[in-house]
């Protein structure tokens, strides 16, 4: 079971989190030939229903999530909020550059870090930092386009990315810029839980969860949708189903291990899971 720390508590964003096929396991060779490509209806806005649509020219895996994750940790605990209305002379020179095409009423959050300090973040000992550059940079390729009744909008998954060497720059688009200052609805995650998930089955598994259940609530889900969690393509043998579920089992069990509650329904078709509580993070 982990031990809740309040820093470790971070808000993300539930739309982005429950899109389906946003993050996937790849095979090898998989992301040469595929596309990103995906719309879903959301109602996790406070006013209306939503239609988003992730564009990019290759599709993003397990450890983009974890960087992914990563960033916007790092947003929580040290991100400044770039608006219009109350930016100092320097900051509004920043943000003209950041936001570019954007309408001049977005706000960013701008951030500057290090390669070494994401992966402490994330756990990614050891790691190669190119590979965490490859990932912010595939990142900043999606484009997101968000609709709603006659309105639409579009913009990155990252607003801004910039590598000086010495530190790295990057914003996060409005859509995730909201949820950290608390102007949109979001979702809780424990990176001291992510940080103990060992493979990327868990941790796809354990993203889209806490976007679903709230700390301390319970659900119930079937073995095919935990599929759907973590695979784009569900037409498959019987002998990879087997492989598959195995997999899960793996995963559903290093989540267990977290503190969260697991029980199997049905000889294994459906699942009850409870989230662990946790503190609420102060506003």
């Amino acid at each position: 079971m982990t031990k809740n720390n309040l820093i470790d508590i971070i808000r993300s964003s539930r739309e982005l989190c429950l899109a389906p096929g946003l993050f996937i396991s790849l095979t090898p060779g998989e992301r040469s030939n595929k596309k990103l490509n995906i719309t879903y209806q959301s109602s996790y806005s406070y006013s209306k229903k939503q239609t988003i649509t992730f564009l990019g020219p290759e599709p993003l895996g397990a450890n983009d999530l974890r960087v992914f994750q990563g960033l916007v940790s790092i947003s929580n605990k040290q991100g400044i909020l770039l608006s219009n209305e109350s930016c100092l002379k320097n900051e509004k020179t920043l943000r003209s550059a950041l936001l570019f095409a954007n309408s001049a009423t977005e706000e960013a959050v701008m951030c500057k870090t290090t390669y070494r300090k994401i992966m402490r973040e994330i756990g990614y000992k050891g790691g190669n930092p190119k590979i965490l550059k490859d990932s912010i940079k595939r990142l900043f390729t999606v484009s997101i386009f968000v609709k709603s009744d006659s309105q639409e909008r579009g913009f990155h998954l990252l607003s801004f990315f910039q590598d000086d060497s010495d530190f790295i720059f990057f914003a996060l688009n409005s859509l995730i810029s909201n949820v950290v200052f608390l102007k949109s609805q979001f979702m809780q995650l424990d990176m001291i839980e992510t940080r103990l998930l060992k493979t990327n089955v868990s941790r796809l598994i354990h993203y889209r969860l806490c976007g679903w259940i709230d700390p301390g609530k319970t659900g119930q889900i079937k073995l095919e949708t935990l599929f759907c969690y973590v695979w784009s393509n569900n037409i498959i043998t019987d002998s990879v189903h087997r492989k598959r579920k195995e997999r899960i089992k793996k995963a559903l069990l290093e989540i267990l291990n977290l503190g969260w509650k697991i029980i199997q329904l049905k000889s294994d078709i459906y699942f009850k899971i409870t989230r662990l509580n946790m503190p609420l993070k102060p506003i």
